[in-house]
């Protein structure tokens, strides 16, 4: 059995220096073969390649490695992996100086590459030019310099606008890889920020289409800075909730019209969980009636009142009221209709209250089945008709 040895890199040594808390450690394990590491209890994890997780801590164990690009993309690597890989060679690949250095069980800091100093000195700045090979890393530095607020070299800036040159590297990207670094941006950066470094590389002619207004646009930019403080505050909207919340200011924007079928087409290339496409299908076409409730109280019939809520019901549960309810407040505060938008919220509450109580036994007993559907209707209209004019 070999003497191997176990390093603290990446993020975890960065945060340390920084005085940043960061509970998300990496190690990196050097002098090891993965055998060897499986003889210590060490259970194999990685696919792309050798990770493992300790026996008791669960934390997660890199064997040391290099690589060679082979394709395009993130994914387009071939990683070499055995034990005379060495600690520096490992750091070598990572992408930017403050992100390769490594930490040895005494706290020692490894710095091969000048990280500790661009620390010092508020600099991202690539390690070496393999980082034109990846092109995720042109998002990472933007979302570093949204975090940090550092300053970006200018040798690296030129490598990542030759990156996005290559469009075809770019399209590469996942969209699952891409909306990750959105959601981190969103939770602890300036999404403005992360926009203007992906806007000087020319990136958003490929990716994240969509968002390239926000650069252009000085109201628009203001609305989403708007947007992103009053998220932030008590009580605080998600990484994900303010993205869907930025995609339904860029719809108003850029869509007066908003038909289902318009909706669909900018939809289609975006960076939105599943579950978030009927959230926000939601915001943009029920969002104008939502906000009308009062006129729609006093003008609608009953039968119109229960179609609305039947309609919001079915969507709100099918993808989650708490937050919609949430994001409906954030987007009424932002179009300055707050009140309009709470007595829609409490009312679409207090009748979901209402119809929840609805006992079907006593309601439906000794009812002959083709009358149940009426009986059913007849009573939510009951309840809306005793509910809402109580209110009123």
């Amino acid at each position: 059995m070999s003497n191997f040895k176990v390093y603290k890199v990446g993020g975890a040594v960065r945060d340390y220096l920084l005085n940043i808390p960061n509970s998300d450690i990496d190690y990196v394990v050097v002098g090891a073969t993965i055998d060897e590491l499986v003889q210590l209890g060490y259970i194999p994890v990685g696919r792309d390649f050798p990770v493992l997780l300790h026996p008791h801590t669960k934390a997660e164990y890199a064997l040391a490695r290099s690589e060679r690009k082979t394709g395009l993309g993130y994914h387009g690597f071939t990683f070499y992996t055995d034990k005379s890989v060495t600690l520096a060679e490992d750091l070598q690949r990572r992408d930017i100086t403050i992100n390769a250095m490594a930490m040895d069980e005494d706290n020692n800091i490894i710095d091969p590459f000048g990280g500790r100093q661009d620390l010092n000195n508020k600099i991202i700045r690539h390690v070496s030019p393999a980082f034109s090979e990846d092109p995720l890393r042109v998002l990472r530095v933007a979302r570093f310099k949204a975090q940090l607020g550092f300053s970006i070299a200018a040798e690296t800036l030129l490598l990542m606008q030759q990156i996005c040159a290559n469009k075809n590297e770019l399209a590469s990207l996942a969209k699952e890889r891409i909306r990750m670094e959105l959601t981190k941006t969103l939770a602890k950066g300036s999404i403005i920020e992360f926009l203007d470094v992906l806007a000087s590389c020319n990136a958003l002619d490929t990716i994240l289409v969509a968002f390239k207004p926000i650069v252009l646009q000085q109201g628009l930019r203001n609305e989403v800075t708007r947007l992103i403080t009053l998220g932030r505050n008590q009580p605080a909207l998600t990484s994900e909730e303010q993205l869907l919340a930025i995609y339904y200011v860029l719809i108003k924007h850029t869509m007066p019209e908003i038909t289902p079928h318009a909706l669909e087409e900018f939809m289609y290339d975006s960076y939105l969980h599943a579950r978030q496409y009927g959230q926000l299908q939601l915001l943009c076409l029920d969002y104008t009636q939502m906000m009308n409730f009062s006129a729609l109280v006093t003008n609608a019939s009953w039968a119109e009142i229960l179609q609305l809520y039947n309609k919001l019901q079915s969507l709100v549960k099918k993808h989650q009221s708490t937050e919609f309810y949430r994001l409906l407040a954030l987007i009424s505060e932002l179009d300055r209709t707050q009140a309009a938008s709470k007595l829609f919220i409490d009312n679409m509450q207090l009748l979901d209250n209402q119809l929840t109580q609805i006992d079907y036994n006593t309601l439906l007993a000794n009812i002959p089945r083709h009358d149940i559907a009426q009986i059913v209707h007849n009573k939510k209209l009951e309840i809306i008709r005793l509910t809402l004019t109580k209110e009123a």
